[in-house]
């Protein structure tokens, strides 16, 4: 069904990179929110001393 179609598009040369892309994108995006909680966090700790 469509979870083959989608494995098999991501295989494909043609589409490959714009997966690729997207996938170090959101990878981009996760790391970036954990660099924003632990600076965050890092403040408020740095407040209470």
């Amino acid at each position: 069904g469509l979870d083959e179609n989608m494995n098999a598009a991501k295989e494909n040369f043609l589409l490959k990179g714009y997966f690729n892309r997207k996938e170090r994108a959101a990878q981009k995006v996760a790391k970036d929110t954990l660099d924003e909680k632990e600076k965050a966090q890092k403040e408020i700790e740095d407040k209470k001393k």
